[in-house]
């Protein structure tokens, strides 16, 4: 599947004190793991890429494994991995997030702000 059009945009507060909660041992991986991963953007983190590419990650693991997965989701899933493979397409997605309609920051932060009604 090409990039999604699925934003799963959390408080970037948020996202900071679940890496400050991290055990000091994992701290500085994690810190560095979630730097990496998600999409930072002002007050706002799209974790999204990073929850697709793990579903991608599990599913070749499982499959690879033998495991019997099933259901609508799952076949779904598989149409559009087949469809990459076939066209040579990535399965990740680095889910970068651009517009021309202004500052990328306020943007999400408009539309975090009108989601929270």
């Amino acid at each position: 599947m090409a990039d999604l059009m699925t934003l799963c945009l959390v408080p970037r507060d948020i996202v900071i004190t679940a890496i400050e909660g991290t055990t000091r041992r994992h701290y500085e991986g994690t810190r560095q793991s979630c730097q990496q991963v998600f999409h930072w953007c002002g007050s706002l983190v799209n974790i999204n890429p990073a929850l697709f590419n793990f579903v991608v990650a599990a599913y070749e693991r499982l499959k690879n494994r033998g495991v019997a997965l099933g259901g609508e989701a799952v076949h779904e899933f598989e149409v559009g991995y087949r469809y990459e493979e076939e066209n040579n397409l990535p399965h990740l997605i680095d889910g970068t997030f651009v517009t021309s309609a202004g500052s990328m920051n306020d943007l999400l932060t408009d539309i975090l702000n009108t989601t929270r009604s």
